[in-house]
Formats: C-alpha cells, sequence, structure tokens
C-alpha cells in the first residue's frame, strides 16, 4: 500500500486543512460527507480524482452542495507532499484510495 508522510491518519488530516467550508453551505448550515476517489501513482503522485458520493442537499441548495463537492475535490488535489508507492511484485505500483472528506459544523 502506498504510506503518506505521517502515516495514514495523516492524509485525512492533511485534507481537512485544504478544505475550505464554503461560506454560503456554512450560512445554510449545511452538513454532510463527501467521498472522493483518486490513484497514487507510481511515481507517489495523486492523479484521477473523481467524485464518488458527494452532499445531498435539500431542494433549493443543490448549488451550495455541489459547492461543497467542488471544495473537496479542490482539497485532495492540493493535498501537500508526495506517497511513498505502493508496489506490486516489488515494484511501484497504482493504487486506488477512495476517502471521506467531512463538513461539519462547530457547535
Amino acid at each position: 500500500m502506498p504510506y503518506y508522510p505521517g502515516g495514514p491518519g495523516q492524509v485525512l488530516t492533511a485534507v481537512q486543512k485544504q478544505l475550505h467550508y464554503p461560506a454560503a453551505a456554512k450560512a445554510a448550515k449545511l452538513q454532510g460527507r463527501v467521498f472522493i476517489s483518486f490513484v497514487v501513482t507510481e511515481k507517489g503522485t495523486v492523479d484521477k480524482i473523481k467524485l464518488m458520493k458527494g452532499i445531498s442537499a435539500p431542494t433549493g441548495l443543490e448549488a451550495v452542495a455541489r459547492q461543497m463537492n467542488e471544495a473537496a475535490l479542490a482539497a485532495v488535489r492540493n493535498l501537500p507532499g508526495n506517497w511513498t508507492p505502493g508496489k506490486q511484485g516489488g515494484k511501484p505500483a497504482a493504487v486506488p484510495f477512495t476517502i471521506p472528506v467531512t463538513f461539519a459544523l462547530q457547535k
């Protein structure tokens, strides 16, 4: 399996640090979890980033939900650092990942 600098939990922490909660979503008190898939390449870079499951919004807030989905994609695109690539048969190999990105308002 590929290794992100700092360990498995660090990738989620790094994504959350990159995440910008859209102001319209905060104002609407819209929260939720987005699932983003990507591939860690043989060179340790992130590629093929896709939205697997986005925020579901009530009628009238669809545009706000799209902003949240785009913010989650951007957070993964801007993930700092390179991964140590995964290996298969002793050689570097591309490995798919799916991670959750959580939008939660502070209480």
